[in-house]
C-alpha cells in the first residue's frame, strides 16, 4: 500500500518509470519489494512473486542483503 502511494504521488510530479523498493519484513525473514508507473499503458506494477527472502538472523544472509542494497544504490546513481 505505501508502494503504490510513492508511485502515485511522484507520477503526479512527472517521475513515471522510477522504481521505488521496500522492504517487507516478517520477523528476521524480509523480501524486496518493487513497484513503477507505466507511462505507455497508465498503470502500476509491483513486484511481489518470486522475490528473493533474506534472513538477517545469519552473518551470510545479512551480507548478502547489504550487498544487494548495494549494487541497488549503484544502480540508482546512474
Amino acid at each position: 500500500l505505501y508502494l503504490v502511494s510513492a508511485v502515485v504521488f511522484l507520477a503526479s510530479l512527472g517521475f513515471k518509470k522510477q522504481p521505488v523498493y521496500a522492504v517487507v519484513t516478517d520477523g528476521t525473514v524480509g523480501v524486496v519489494l518493487c513497484c513503477w508507473h507505466s507511462a505507455e499503458s497508465d498503470t502500476i506494477f509491483i513486484m511481489d512473486r518470486n522475490v528473493r527472502s533474506y534472513d538477517i538472523s545469519s552473518p551470510i544472509r545479512m551480507y548478502q542483503f547489504a550487498t544487494f542494497m548495494i549494487r541497488l544504490r549503484k544502480w540508482s546513481d546512474k
